[in-house]
């Protein structure tokens, strides 16, 4: 029995460790989708800019 209980306090610990990594996981996919946005808006206006200064010469 004491066996059993310790086999199960073990899993139960990496399920929780799994859990939290899952959690990191989470929030640095975050900020990598967060950074892609700021990164597609900084190119997308460097993109109009380039052809409005263009059509503008």
């Amino acid at each position: 029995m004491a066996k059993t209980a310790g086999a199960l306090g073990e899993l139960t610990q990496a399920v929780l460790e799994l859990a939290r990594g899952q959690g990191r996981l989470i929030t640095a996919m975050s900020d990598v989708a967060y950074g892609q946005r700021i990164t597609n808006l900084v190119v997308r206006s460097q993109i109009r800019q380039t052809l409005w200064g263009r059509s503008g010469s």
